[in-house]
């Protein structure tokens, strides 16, 4: 069952880099972020791939990892869908990220699927990253 929310990350792009294969052009873009994330304050970071499909939307994946203030860390890894919403490059993302941690902030997620809504900003460097739970 989904569960409450458990964060939310507001960031920017820090960088793109495109890469060609051999299926078409792969985006690889890393977004630092902050905000919280199971109560506690967070940075995030993540380096994440998009793949275009032949309907129009994406495929990717991303890992990231978030850092508290006092130094708890938890990595993920996951993978979604996303399309363009029309307005420049405003895009919506949909899906599922898992974790791994010591920390004892995060080690309740490692039995945990989380899933997300990643959403970017027509000015394509502005995102928001809200998380919930599901158990």
């Amino acid at each position: 069952m989904l569960g409450d929310q458990l964060g939310e990350v507001h960031g920017v792009v820090s960088g793109f880099r495109i890469v060609k294969t051999d299926t078409g052009p792969r985006v690889e873009t890393n977004f630092e972020g902050k905000g919280s994330f199971c109560g506690q304050d967070v940075t995030e970071i993540v380096t994440y791939w998009a793949t275009p499909r032949m309907d129009g939307t994406f495929y990717g994946g991303a890992d990231g990892m978030i850092v508290t203030t006092d130094t708890q860390s938890a990595i993920y890894t996951g993978t979604g869908v996303g399309s363009m919403m029309g307005n420049n490059l405003a895009a919506q993302w949909r899906g599922a990220l898992y974790y791994q941690s010591f920390s004892p902030a995060f080690a309740g997620l490692n039995l945990t699927a989380v899933m997300f809504e990643f959403d970017i900003e027509p000015d394509g460097k502005s995102m928001i990253i809200k998380t919930w739970g599901w158990s």
